[in-house]
């Protein structure tokens, strides 16, 4: 038999009385549903699991703790696909939907549109610091602004404004080197990827390995290169990235060993994973038809790195830095072939597309 409830019912209670108890019971009410109106609903993107919502309690580089109605969890950083704070102001939302989306421009529009010290929080000022570094970044990689200056805007955010404390830190570095990669600098760059590699996380080890060789490559330190794209090959697959990057390493792996005459070998490589890959992950394919190109470049068969090349020119070129690579390239290829105006043309809009580029300045 089941129990009557124990609730209160103000009709049975005699007038006067009831006039009394009629403002405790509403209160009571208030009482209970205040903790629901207090609670917090911050946004957790995760990899593999969806948005988890609940109160970010705490941030460091390595993890974002989230409590979630009294449950407490960890995310690992690494897995982390998007943070949103509840108070976040309006316009830093829509700048990371224009950024998802990678229309730049207009995410700079809504961050310039905030200020800093009106932030609610600590923790969402980082947040407008960070993507106003990181729309500067991707202008000047994408030719529209002053690689260094944007470099010096990532270090701003990384040594004055607790950027190393922050879930932003890795991101940072990595795009600190893509910066001083873009300036010529690859020493620097190196150096910063390296950061990567002290994450506990293999996924950002094998990251770190992949972009360090591709800076010695540009050094052409083809041998120091070859050993780290192995490692990452040859490493532990933990974390979602690090099937992606073992990619990566062999389409380094295959453009080193064109480099040291072994170009049989690494269009074998490159093929291989164009022929199994998906042709919706553009920068994959970028990097894949390059190292193709690269191969076939410096085993003397210029048209047919030509036509490797013009893949990423004309259906991979989202990439900036693989397409102002093919762009020079193929402004060398078409001269090779006896087509100077195409050659002409490839040089004009590298210099147009990406005036930053090192690749206008090299031969």
């Amino acid at each position: 038999m089941r129990s009557k409830s124990k609730m209160l019912d103000v009709a049975m209670i005699p007038g006067a009385l009831a006039r009394r108890l009629l403002p405790l019971a509403a209160a009571a009410v208030l009482v209970a549903l205040a903790p629901v109106a207090a609670l917090s609903f911050d946004e957790v993107e995760i990899a593999g699991k969806g948005v988890q919502k609940g109160a970010i309690i705490g941030i460091s580089r390595d993890e974002i703790k989230l409590d979630q109605t009294g449950l407490q969890r960890s995310y690992p950083v690494n897995e982390v696909r998007g943070v949103t704070f509840e108070q976040e102001p309006p316009e830093l939302k829509a700048a990371k939907r224009f950024i998802e989306n990678q229309q730049i421009d207009m995410a700079m529009e809504n961050l310039e549109k905030l200020k800093e010290e009106e932030m609610p929080s600590k923790a969402i000022q980082m947040e407008l610091q960070f993507y106003r570094a990181y729309c500067n970044a991707q202008q000047a990689l994408a030719g529209a602004g002053d690689v260094n200056a944007a470099y010096q805007l990532m270090a701003r955010f990384l040594t004055e404004q607790g950027g190393a404390n922050s879930h932003h830190y890795y991101e940072a570095c990595e795009i600190s080197g893509d910066l001083k990669a873009a300036s010529g600098d690859y020493e620097t760059a190196a150096k910063a990827y390296g950061i990567l590699a002290r994450a506990p996380f293999p996924d950002f080890v094998k990251r770190a390995q992949v972009l360090q060789g591709r800076s010695l490559m540009k050094q052409e330190k083809y041998d120091e290169a070859l050993r780290l794209f192995e490692a990452a090959i040859a490493g532990p697959a933990g974390g979602s990235g690090a099937a992606e990057q073992q990619l990566f390493a062999l389409l380094g792996k295959a453009a080193c060993l064109g480099a040291k005459g072994q170009s049989g070998e690494g269009v074998k490589i490159a093929q291989k994973i164009i022929a199994e890959g998906n042709p919706s992950d553009a920068k994959l394919f970028a990097r894949a038809y390059n190292a193709l190109g690269a191969c076939y470049r410096l085993a003397d068969q210029p048209k047919d790195a030509l036509i490797a090349y013009l893949h990423t020119d004309i259906l991979f070129y989202g990439d900036g830095e693989s397409h102002a690579e093919a762009l020079h390239y193929l402004s060398k290829l078409w001269r090779e072939v006896g087509r100077a105006d195409r050659a002409e043309q490839a040089r004009t809009v590298l210099r147009q597309r990406y005036p930053g580029s090192v690749y206008n300045r090299v031969d």
